[in-house]
């Protein structure tokens, strides 16, 4: 099989602009992203086929087990449209993968205009893609399914007034926290993420502005989930080999008979300084692990309506002083976690063991409902 890997900052996405205003976080996470990706899909037997922007790598010095198209400035590219290389290297491969952020509608714009062209893809898509992109909206959806969220205002509906003020300080008060985070509707990674205080609120930058919004910072350990979504099906059943989490660090496959199938894999730590810019995480200890929210993790997945597939990650909040779990977002698409989840998964499982699960995704989605996949073990 064929497989189009296409990442959006480090392959041509943004050829369109200088070098010099692309993050250079966002440079390091796409590459690990890509990079991973094309060795999982290698070692599950694949042919994988990529665009590189040229201004940041050489082809010469990339993986020789892909197929590379380099992708020149394009300055009079038009924001909204992905490079001309991408259509070539999509149609060309039997399925596409895309990794790209959700900010300016980034992500929805390329699955839709691949979509269009024909291409297969293994992404979500739709209503879950719409809500999830969106963490305005993806707070409403779990407010209306009774799944535990920061409470959320829009920046736009925050007035300098003391009966806001006095909201503000109980809100403050129920969490014991006294600091805010103010970020994006459509954010990816922690770009233009800040922590302050109330006051700090009132003159904040971007006060007024509807495409942020506003959470209290609660205290707990960061976590992330991420999980392989089958897509919409029925009687889909798993074998699981939960045993071996009570010792290793192996995926959380869980037998489960349901519409959507998501194969859960092991919960990871987030690390951030105290400016809230990501720091990397690493494996969660054995005794977080085993109290892994599945059920909620999959309301979570329904709460945000059809469409999910391939790679989905969940960043979560567990406080031990309450044993209380918060979902904070939903990534629809893959995340850095990836490369850590990959290392466990190849130590656990074998090098094409993820890869082949990602691939097995996407064929099952278009078998009959009596499918069944079971996860090997070792």
């Amino acid at each position: 099989m064929r497989v189009a890997v296409l990442e959006w900052i480090c392959g041509g996405g943004m050829s369109h602009i200088p070098s010099s205003h692309i993050p250079n976080s966002l440079r390091r996470e796409g590459a690990a992203m890509l990079a991973c990706l094309q060795r999982l899909l290698a070692a599950g037997g694949c042919q994988v086929a990529s665009a590189l922007d040229e201004r940041f790598f050489d082809c010469e010095s990339w993986s020789a087990n892909v197929e590379l198209t380099t992708v020149k400035i394009q300055c009079e590219r038009r924001a909204d449209l992905i490079p001309e290389a991408w259509f070539e290297i999509a149609n060309s491969a039997d399925l596409t993968l895309v990794v790209a952020p959700e900010f300016d509608r980034i992500l929805e714009n390329c699955i839709s205009q691949l979509a269009f062209s024909g291409c297969r893809l293994l992404n979500c898509s739709g209503e879950f893609l719409t809500a999830a992109s969106d963490k305005w909206l993806t707070s409403q959806r779990l407010l209306a399914a009774g799944i535990a969220h920061p409470p959320t205002l829009r920046f736009d509906a925050f007035k300098q007034t003391d009966a806001n003020e006095v909201v503000l300080r109980s809100v403050a008060g129920f969490w014991q926290t006294d600091r805010w985070i103010v970020k994006p509707r459509d954010g990816a990674g922690c770009e233009q993420v800040s922590v302050c205080s109330i006051a700090e609120l009132q003159r904040h930058p971007h006060r007024g502005s509807s495409h942020f919004v506003v959470q209290p910072l609660i205290d707990g350990l960061a976590l992330s989930c991420s999980a392989i979504v089958d897509g919409e099906r029925t009687e889909q059943t798993t074998d699981a080999p939960v045993a071996s989490l009570r010792n290793e660090a192996g995926p959380q496959l869980l037998r489960r008979e349901s519409d959507r199938r998501a194969t859960w894999l092991p919960l990871f730590t987030q690390e951030f300084t105290p400016e809230m810019q990501y720091c990397g995480g690493v494996l969660a200890d054995g005794g977080i692990r085993s109290k892994c929210p599945t059920d909620m993790l999959d309301q979570t997945l329904t709460a945000l309506g059809v469409g999910a597939r391939g790679w989905v990650g969940v960043d979560l909040l567990y406080r031990s002083q309450d044993a209380r779990w918060i979902v904070i977002e939903v990534n629809p698409r893959c995340t850095t976690s990836i490369v850590g989840v990959s290392e466990i998964c190849a130590r656990l499982y074998g090098s094409g063991w993820l890869g082949e699960l990602l691939l097995r995704t996407e064929s099952l989605g278009e078998e009959s409902s009596s499918a069944v996949f079971r996860a090997k073990t070792r």
